[in-house]
């Protein structure tokens, strides 16, 4: 199955989809999986409440925002793999850092919901079929694949690695 198609997603995740290299979600999978779950156990426990800058999120709240929108992604995959016709509702990613209570969690705990959260998600996607996949559903204003969603996925945990090497320099 190739690649989601632009006419499959809104323009702005095409910052994350054309990170991710690959044609079909098993090989984004194989590509992907092991090393992201890698790099956030690598993550040093000392720089866990570490901002690069005021009013920016600690390294553990970059990761539970990882776990948080790949948890809402994988969701939606769910409710339009299944045949889903509802208008999906967006979500907002800075209410639910706040609400998150995630600096009173230890590090280790944040990286083990991460690997559990990943790892629901994978059999998630392996287990749908490639019509499963194509359905499309509406999200808030937009209409997306479950293909879409599930490269995003990936491409989100990209680009917040590049930020997490780049501003924390980890």
């Amino acid at each position: 199955m190739p690649r989601p198609q632009q006419n499959e997603y809104p323009p702005y995740f095409e910052r994350y989809i054309s990170l991710v290299e690959g044609e079909s979600i098993a090989e984004v999978i194989s590509k992907y999986n092991d090393e992201q779950l890698n790099y956030v156990d690598a993550l040093p426990n000392d720089k866990a409440n570490f901002a690069y800058a005021e009013n920016k999120w600690t390294v553990k709240e970059a990761v539970q925002h990882i776990s948080d929108t790949e948890r809402v992604f994988a969701y939606r995959i769910l409710a339009m793999s299944r045949g889903e016709m509802q208008t999906l509702t967006g979500f907002d990613q800075n209410i639910y850092a706040q609400n998150s209570n995630v600096l009173r969690r230890s590090f280790d705990d944040v990286k083990e919901e991460f690997k559990a959260v990943r790892y629901a998600t994978n059999i998630l996607l392996r287990s749908l079929s490639e019509e499963q996949l194509l359905r499309v559903g509406n999200v808030a204003d937009y209409k997306v694949s479950a293909k879409a969603f599930a490269f995003n996925i990936y491409g989100h945990f990209i680009h917040h690695q590049h930020i997490l090497k780049e501003k924390y320099s980890l």
